[in-house]
């Protein structure tokens, strides 16, 4: 097995991405996103140890500004967060939930034009 195909398994088993979306996985999720999922893992960290861990990891393209990244993270629904600003990873459900409301409306659009063209020239 490539190391590959073992971390998109850990970021599966993670999230806990039901099989059928693994196709799609990057409609979903960023790049920079599947890493610092994988880079929290199970573990509850602040901004600081966040940013301690990306810059240890060798493989990770860690984001210029990451107090920036993580609360783009958590307000994506990909992390959770604490009152004291301490990030876990977010379960699929949490951003499937923000990418339904918010980020799915050029599908959204384009389903709703392709049936008015639709209705409009059919029933016209």
């Amino acid at each position: 097995m490539s190391n590959t195909s073992k971390r998109l398994k850990q970021f599966i088993s993670l999230v806990g991405l039901p099989d059928f979306l693994i196709s799609w996985i990057d409609r979903f999720y960023e790049p920079q996103e599947i890493e610092l999922v994988l880079l929290l893992g199970r573990d509850t960290l602040d901004t600081h140890a966040v940013q301690t861990r990306w810059s240890a990891a060798p493989d990770c393209n860690g984001p210029r500004d990451v107090e920036t990244f993580l609360n783009r993270s958590y307000k994506r629904g990909v992390l959770q967060r604490d009152g004291g600003f301490q990030y876990t990873v977010a379960d699929f459900h949490a951003r499937h939930d923000i990418w339904a409301l918010f980020e799915s409306w050029p599908f959204k659009k384009k389903f709703f034009l392709d049936n008015a063209y639709a209705m409009t020239y059919f029933f016209a």
